[in-house]
């Protein structure tokens, strides 16, 4: 940080400590006040005009707008704990923030957008100057502007939340002007500083007026927290050796870590490898910050996401469930194979998974309970997952469906919910806007993702002709096997085990629960969790390689809770029929659900990853060639033959894991004047099997050297690597 953001920021906070100081001592003042009784004020003498010294002169139209009556909440607010938040602080607050971070961009920004910190100065000016207007008259002087009055009372919210409410756009839009489009930041400061203002402003304006009390049951949190601890040992052992190899996709993520980490890039907000938001490269570079260059560096942050799925999912599903069947939800999709491999490797999959869990029990809970609070984490979750994987997207077609079955399964809710729902709205866009104007200005980076994959395209042309079947059928097909991906159709692409998500016996469970939830069709929370299993049938039919393994993770913990609540359906049914059973039906059936557990446990950990070819041949040439130039030093240089299969810079993998190591690739036999010049001390020289002439060419060259011979899991020779010192 340089020393005039330093000044800028201190400035800064200066401002809003002297604001509190302010806020506390008009505080005190008023309730002083409040304790003694006050004379009737005088009106104006007798024949004299109204507005002869005893009218306020008229209020600003910005002072009015900010001052909009509460009516009956303004009533209120002053015995509630928002009560000394006032209007007229925020404007002044803001307002200083603001003309701060727009002198920090004036002296980095190019010539082009000067018009942009210039705009952020003048209205930090405005909102300052009526915030001084209204600390000077009073807010209760100040003229009121009956719409905005009205849309007060409607959010039901105070005049000092309203004014956060619209500083939300403002503040997003600043963070989106500080940052950029390149790989840094223009303004990293100021536009993080923003970000995280508008996500307070959402926060603020959205809060109850009342302290909300939230007593935390300690045994409920206490297994939530022995659910994460347990989940996440699971995955976070032994990441560097399960999966068997890091993959070249893996790689490039950690690459992308790394320019995080080293500093060449600092922009969230942007795109980073294959089109994915860089947020998640930034996540992951602060444990590659912490561990350098290497496979747990970068997988672990995956495990962490995956071990807080399980316990959130119990979280989630106790109020909608109840709490036996959110425990065997939460006990299955920690051991189930298909969530361990993808906690497992460094990929943002995983993390879409969890934020389906937060945003749909978040909204759940929130339609039943009516509480605020809950809509606005769903909100605030909604945004921040679009920083992570695709999937997300589908979350933005499926709130809207649910919402409406709900609404038609009970249409009294919605009224007095409605409110909240806005401001949930606008608490993702709080979180998103800085992603969004990205998209706004590069579109094709938006559609990029899921132009790559899907089949509504040049793939069902070519199919059309391949298969010699009509659109329609082909359609069918598609989608029937992207919803066998549950129980029939063994997985493809990231994950090939060679059996479906649910294997034989939790498969049959899943479907008993999927049947069972037919009973209870006027339940909005059952059709949260069909809809959520649907969207992701529907989406892994549309895309090519069906079903595609990376496509379902966040389609996961909604096959666990279906499975849960058949089982726990069926205990209940059992203690109707069976009275005496009743303490043994819900033992039973949790003792089921951990023997399946476990089950899918020993499938992953010991027969699939024994027999895993997890990233293929020239996956695991990059993986133990990187073990063995690890020690090297910088001085060494890789002479590589893999021509045609591979090259010494093809899998990313081993660009991240040796980064100092330099290689050229062979292309021509040796001894031909087309290969590269080699310098090095020392030489290391690399075979691929097809290459065995060329190592005993090399052989005759330089005669001193030492030959070791890399075997495959399969005792077939990987390569060979001769070290000439």
């Amino acid at each position: 940080m340089n020393s005039l953001t330093a000044g800028l920021l201190t400035l800064a906070a200066a401002v809003l400590l002297d604001a509190g100081l302010i806020l506390a001592w008009r505080w005190l003042r008023a309730r002083r006040a409040a304790l003694r009784p006050h004379p009737a004020p005088a009106g104006p003498p007798a024949g004299e005009p109204a507005h002869a010294g005893w009218a306020s002169p008229p209020a600003s139209p910005v002072a009015g707008a900010a001052a909009a009556a509460l009516s009956d909440e303004q009533a209120a607010s002053g015995s509630s704990w928002l009560g000394w938040l006032r209007p007229e602080a925020v404007m002044l607050s803001a307002g200083a923030v603001l003309t701060v971070f727009g002198q920090a961009m004036l002296r980095k920004v190019v010539p082009t957008l000067l018009w942009a910190p210039l705009a952020v100065i003048a209205l930090g000016l405005v909102l300052f100057l009526g915030g001084g207007y209204l600390a000077e008259r009073g807010p209760r002087r100040a003229r009121q502007v009956p719409g905005l009055s009205a849309v007060t009372h409607w959010l039901r919210v105070s005049p000092a939340q309203m004014v956060c409410l619209l500083l939300v756009p403002v503040f997003g839009l600043v963070a989106a002007l500080a940052a950029g489009d390149g790989a840094l930041m223009i303004q990293p400061t100021v536009a993080m500083l923003a970000w995280g203002l508008g996500v307070v402003m959402i926060g603020l304006c959205s809060w109850p007026h009342e302290v909300p009390r939230w007593k935390p049951r300690w045994k409920i949190m206490g297994l939530a927290l022995g659910l994460f601890v347990g989940a996440l040992l699971l995955r976070a052992i032994a990441t560097d050796r399960i999966p068997i190899i890091l993959t070249g996709d893996e790689g490039s993520a950690g690459m992308s870590a790394v320019e995080f980490a080293r500093g060449a890039q600092d922009n969230p907000f942007i795109m980073g490898w294959y089109s994915f938001p860089s947020l998640y490269f930034l996540l992951q570079s602060f444990s590659v910050r912490l561990l350098g260059n290497t496979i747990e560096a970068i997988r672990l942050p995956s495990a962490f996401a995956g071990a807080l799925t399980v316990a959130a999912l119990y979280l989630a599903a106790r109020p909608m469930f109840g709490n036996r069947a959110a425990f065997m939800a939460a006990l299955f999709l920690g051991g189930l194979h298909f969530h361990n491999h993808f906690s497992r490797i460094a990929l943002n999959n995983i993390w879409d998974g969890l934020g389906y869990v937060v945003i749909l029990g978040a909204f759940s809970h929130g339609w039943r309970t009516g509480r605020r609070a809950s809509f606005i984490l769903g909100g605030l979750a909604l945004g921040l997952m679009q920083y992570f994987y695709a999937s997300s997207r589908m979350l933005f077609a499926l709130l809207p469906l649910w919402l409406v079955i709900a609404v038609l399964l009970d249409r009294k809710r919605l009224r007095p919910l409605l409110p909240h729902l806005v401001l949930s709205v606008l608490a993702a866009a709080a979180v998103a806007f800085p992603l969004g104007m990205f998209y706004l200005r590069y579109p094709n980076e938006f559609v990029a993702p899921l132009s790559r994959f899907s089949i509504l395209g040049d793939w069902m042309e070519k199919e059309v002709v391949i298969a010699s079947q009509p659109v329609a059928n082909i359609l069918l097909r598609q989608l029937s096997l992207g919803f066998q991906a549950y129980t029939a159709t063994p997985l493809r692409h990231w994950y090939t085990p060679d059996v479906p998500i649910l294997r034989n016996l939790p498969a049959a469970f899943f479907l008993l629960g999927t049947a069972l939830m037919l009973l209870r069709l006027r339940d909005e929370r059952v059709w949260l969790v069909a809809l959520w299993l649907f969207a992701f049938g529907v989406a892994g039919g549309l895309s090519e390689s069906t079903p595609a393994a990376q496509r379902y993770v966040a389609a996961a913990p909604a096959a666990s809770l279906a499975l849960a609540y058949g089982l726990d359906r069926l205990a209940e049914w059992l203690a109707r029929l069976w009275p005496r059973a009743r303490p043994y039906a819900g033992l039973a059936v949790v003792g089921l659900v951990a023997v399946l557990a476990l089950d899918d446990l020993r499938f992953y950990y010991i027969e699939y990853t024994r027999t895993s070819d997890f990233g293929g041949d020239n996956g695991m040439v990059a993986q133990r060639l990187a073990e063995h130039l690890r020690y090297e030093p910088t001085s060494a240089h890789v002479a590589f033959f893999g021509t045609p299969r591979m090259g010494y810079y093809s899998i990313p993998s081993l660009q991240y894991l040796v980064p100092q190591i330099a290689g050229s690739d062979m292309n021509q036999p040796w001894g031909s004047p087309d290969n590269p010049s080699l310098a090095g001390h020392p030489l290391i020289f690399v075979f691929l099997p097809e290459h065995e002439s060329d190592l005993n060419a090399v052989r005759v060259t330089y005669p001193v050297g030492q030959l070791l011979e890399e075997p495959s899991r399969t005792g077939n020779i990987l390569f060979w690597l001769y070290r000439v010192p």
